[in-house]
């Protein structure tokens, strides 16, 4: 099955539209994709502008900008991305919205029509995709910060972030970053804690760009910033909340360091950061602050004994994460008490069981699946339908997990019940990826209870949920997917061959085994077990066709 995922509804794409689009009639935006990414994407944008009110050429423009970055990212993380901008494209124009009403309060009357009249032409540039031309509009405000007045100063510091966003909208984390650290470089700029909220923003988006792209040469720059620059403007006795909040980020781009370089190191000085916040955020006193240092220094200590076996460490985690339960409690805070829970239930499920320390009859997916199903009795199908969709695949895919490990079908039947549950909610034309991704779930576990009640209805019955996945997984457009769902496809083929003993099953699992493992893309590392499976299918081949 596929990864667990905590509470995400995950991507969401349009349905694909009849027709053909040629290659030549396609917009500058749809030209690196196949004819039905581009339908699905031109159909994406025109639901996306309905949503959220940000126009269609403002989407155009970015979805353009998406694929010409250094990103350069498959259609289905174009898709995700693009949902993502237009939540930013819509604040963005928001945050033009009140900028325009500061300057509206500006005292010199030159300098308030010359700032409002640039604003207005970036919100319209902004509006018809002219992101180039809005970055010069905005680049006009630069002037406000000559005025020796706190308003106009305010003024400029808004229209600096407001430019430093509209690079961001378009994936350009670099001149976002620059903006901000010209801004803090000023010699008119005299206030401490105004340059460290810029150069804050500027080390922020150095992580962004570390984070979006791999980029280490970036996230080295961010940290040198959060450390030679940021941190020495705040005091921890006379800023207290500027010091923690800087030490927070800090703490995030050491454990991006220690992703990586695979380095323990700094992941332990990640931990130890996030503990030096409890000097500010005390439970009692900042309980919010306190709750979301607890969250980080859970991360921070999975990933040591996730990754290096730590003793103690994911015993660890699970009681910060605990912890932090004491302020988001269930009443109170149900949505943050759902996603911490769904991170325990998480941390539970991919343990290996035998790197904790508890007590002898401790089983973590017992402990995995008790809270998943804690987890549905808040976040219900009428409250978010999608979250809900989310959270029983998440609990499916536990439930296979602990059937997979012992005799019998109940817990194999129970992820049965649910993933079917969850295709009630997920549709096709709404959200084909996880719904893809739940019929080859579903397969799966169709397969191996098949194999274990010797069913051939149930075995037609995957094959059937492993071939629906297929029709959105394209060899052509996913080669890496299709080529998964194909061998869970060849899987199944297997198992009814061995039950029928048929020999065009056996030869039809051979064929398509054979060509996932030759398709583009599929990860090298896994060869040998690819290799494995083709000899035990040739095997079985020769021995039903003889």
């Amino acid at each position: 099955m596929k990864a667990l995922k905590v509470l995400a509804a995950g991507l969401c794409c349009a349905a694909i539209l009849a027709g053909n689009v040629q290659a030549q009639q396609r917009p500058s935006y749809a030209r690196p994709l196949t004819a039905a990414e581009a339908r699905d994407l031109a159909a994406e944008i025109r639901r996306l502008s309905q949503r959220s009110s940000v126009p269609d050429p403002t989407l155009r423009a970015i979805a353009e900008r998406l694929q010409t970055s250094s990103a350069n990212p498959g259609f289905r993380t174009l898709i995700g991305l693009l949902q993502e901008k237009a939540a930013e494209a819509a604040a963005l124009r928001r945050q033009i919205g009140a900028l325009r009403r500061q300057v509206a309060e500006l005292a010199d009357p030159a300098m308030r029509s010359t700032a409002d009249a640039a604003l207005v032409r970036a919100n319209i540039a902004i509006a018809e995709g002219r992101l180039a031309d809005a970055d010069r509009q905005l680049a006009v405000l630069g002037g406000l910060r000559r005025a020796n007045t706190e308003q106009a100063l305010k003024a400029w510091e808004a229209g600096v972030e407001a430019r430093a966003a509209l690079a961001e909208l378009q994936f350009d984390f670099e001149k976002a970053s620059t903006i901000r650290i010209a801004a803090a470089d000023t010699e008119l700029l005299d206030s401490s804690l105004r340059q460290w909220r810029l150069l804050r923003g500027a080390a922020d988006a150095l992580y962004e760009q570390a984070s979006r792209f791999r980029d280490r040469a970036a996230l080295l720059r961010a940290l040198d910033l959060y450390r030679n620059r940021v941190l020495p403007l705040v005091s921890k006795g006379t800023q207290p909340e500027q010091w923690a909040g800087t030490q927070n980020s800090l703490g995030i781009a050491l454990l991006k360091l220690g992703d990586f370089d695979d380095s323990q190191a700094e992941l332990e000085q990640a931990a130890e950061i996030f503990r030096s916040t409890f000097e500010v955020y005390r439970k009692d006193e900042r309980p919010e602050g306190w709750a979301m240092a607890q969250m980080n220094l859970a991360v921070a200590l999975g990933a040591l004994g996730a990754e290096y076996g730590k003793p103690g460490a994911r015993d660890e985690a699970i009681a910060a994460y605990r912890r932090a339960l004491e302020i988001y409690t269930r009443v109170g805070h149900p949505h943050e008490w759902a996603a911490i829970q769904g991170n325990i239930a998480i941390e539970l499920a991919t343990t290996d069981p035998g790197t904790w320390i508890l007590s002898d009859d401790f089983d973590p997916l017992d402990d995995s699946i008790a809270l998943f199903q804690e987890i549905l009795t808040v976040v219900t199908r009428e409250f978010d339908p999608q979250a809900w969709a989310s959270v029983q695949n998440n609990l499916a895919s536990t439930l296979q997990r602990r059937g997979w490990r012992h005799n019998g079908t109940r817990d194999l039947v129970e992820a049965v019940g649910l993933m079917r549950g969850s295709l009630a909610v997920t549709k096709r034309t709404e959200d084909p990826f996880i719904w893809a991704d739940t019929q080859d779930g579903l397969g799966t576990t169709l397969n191996l209870i098949a194999e274990r009640t010797q069913s051939r209805q149930l075995v037609n019955e995957a094959i059937a949920a492993h071939r629906a996945a297929m029709e959105v997984y394209s060899p052509s457009g996913y080669p890496a997917d299709w080529a998964e769902i194909a061998r869970h496809l060849a899987t199944a083929l297997a198992t009814r061959a061995k039950l029928g003993r048929s020999c065009p099953d056996a030869r039809k699992a051979l064929a398509l085994a054979s060509e996932a493992t030759s398709t583009e893309r599929i990860d090298r590392r896994a060869q040998g077990s690819e290799n494995e499976e083709l000899r035990q299918y040739g095997l079985l081949a020769e021995k039903l066709c003889k």
